[in-house]
């Protein structure tokens, strides 16, 4: 096993909640979309297609976008499941890395 240097270790934390940050705020975004768009299916939805205006509410207005944006809903269920094994997999990883930041910032050893 090869040592790190206290730089290498700092770069890695770094590296390691700049990630979970990403995360964390994708999820907050799919929250918000999530709530801003059962809101909107209370409401009628005027869409402007080429045969028409189209009147969408409720379960029309869900049949219509899982028609056009299949991949978003999906995204966002899907993140919405991993998120807290991630949390706990960031939070692991972190720990440990921080423990050995921590060790090698105590040893005062820089090799």
């Amino acid at each position: 096993m090869t040592r790190k240097t206290k730089a290498q270790l700092l770069e890695e934390l770094e590296g390691m909640k700049r990630d979970y940050k990403s995360l964390e705020d994708d999820y907050k975004m799919a929250g918000i979309y999530e709530r801003w768009y059962k809101n909107l299916r209370k409401k009628e939805v005027i869409v402007m297609e080429e045969e028409g205006a189209l009147y969408l509410k409720g379960a029309d207005l869900d049949r219509y976008c899982r028609k056009i944006t299949p991949t978003v809903s999906l995204r966002a269920q899907m993140l919405k499941e991993l998120a807290p094994a991630l949390n706990q997999l960031f939070g692991d990883e972190y720990e440990k890395y921080h423990k050995a930041v921590e060790k090698e910032l105590n040893d005062g050893d820089d090799t």
